[in-house]
């Protein structure tokens, strides 16, 4: 745990850029006191971990740069069922959801948001730490679905309109040429 010069909790903020660090840190109390902390308001009480998010695998969740804040997890049979954690292994960092509760030796079913991405199996001997994720600092604020939604109807009321166009000229040549076009089915 870290404190301020207060004494108050601060979480420890672990980068991409101190991934294999945290993993493979022969001395962990000399890495954690090298990184770099936070204070989340509401998230104090317990220990608590920032960590970076990499890779595209959690979208449209999560995505690259963002910083995930996570509370220890000590037992495996509590995991939420579909609940996002921070997963370490012995040669990895991941961030994924996990399908539920563990028994012992069980291995862990690991999942990705991006259906690109296939489910990972991860044997209960290399998971050194799991964190279960309760908050995101993102730096990518999605457009407003609204928005979206208006430019939709006023693109299909664009192309009505071009079809009515479409139709008129139409009618317009086969009148010119003489041509009998196909009823219309109502």
């Amino acid at each position: 745990m870290t404190v301020n010069e207060n004494g108050e909790e601060q979480t420890s903020v672990v980068t991409g850029k101190v991934e294999a660090g945290y993993l493979l840190a022969r001395n962990p109390e000399e890495m954690m006191a090298e990184l770099e902390t936070i204070s989340v308001p509401g998230l104090r009480g317990k220990s608590y971990r920032a960590f970076e998010v990499s890779g595209n695998s959690m979208q449209p969740t999560l995505s690259p740069g963002d910083l995930v804040i996570a509370s220890y997890t000590e037992r495996l049979d509590l995991i939420q069922p579909k609940h996002v954690y921070v997963v370490v292994a012995n040669d990895r960092l991941m961030v994924k959801r996990l399908r539920g509760p563990v028994k012992r030796n069980e291995p862990l079913e690991l999942l990705s948001d991006n259906r690109f991405y296939d489910p990972f199996i991860l044997p209960q001997e290399d998971l050194r730490e799991l964190w279960q994720v309760r908050g995101v600092f993102t730096r990518s604020v999605p457009a407003n679905a609204n928005e979206a939604f208006d430019r939709m109807l006023v693109l299909l009321e664009m192309l009505a309109h071009d079809s009515q166009q479409l139709r008129s000229m139409l009618l317009d040549v086969a009148a010119r040429f003489d041509v009998k076009l196909l009823p219309e089915i109502h």
